[in-house]
């Protein structure tokens, strides 16, 4: 019997590069490894905003419910843009695209949602908080 470990944040960027509403309000990036503008942990330096960034904040082993070893992962999107109002587009987009997803045996659901303001960076950002449960390890 083989399993296919999922990666969450890696699930996380696929589901949000596929989505039609999402890609269109980040625009393409023509060089880097990515030609989408969604990184892991934070985007290169000068990268045009909006774009999203994404981390596992935890991911732990349940073994509660079966014999199974399914792990339940959060992961944090920072999503990045020059107004208020595209802050607000933008993570509606991400919610449409991430929230109540079931992919294979992995359910995905916003757990929190956080406004914030970077003077620094002169940038509004807010970062969503999902949940996926049933992840195999």
């Amino acid at each position: 019997m083989s399993f296919q470990v999922v990666e969450p944040g890696q699930l996380i960027r696929s589901l949000l590069t596929q989505n039609a509403p999402v890609v269109a309000l980040l625009g393409y990036v023509e060089a880097g490894e990515s030609k989408y503008r969604i990184y892991p942990l934070r985007a290169p330096q000068g990268t045009p905003f909006p774009y999203v960034c994404y981390q596992v904040i935890s991911q732990n082993a349940d073994t509660s419910a079966s014999c199974d070893l399914d792990d339940t992962a959060r992961v944090q999107l920072s999503l990045f843009t020059q107004t208020y109002t595209e802050v607000c587009t933008l993570s509606q987009a991400c919610r449409k695209a991430l929230h109540r997803q079931r992919v294979d045996s992995v359910t995905i659901d916003l757990d929190q949602q956080l406004d914030h303001y970077s003077d620094p960076a002169l940038c509004y950002f807010r970062t969503q908080d999902y949940l996926l449960e049933g992840l195999e390890s």
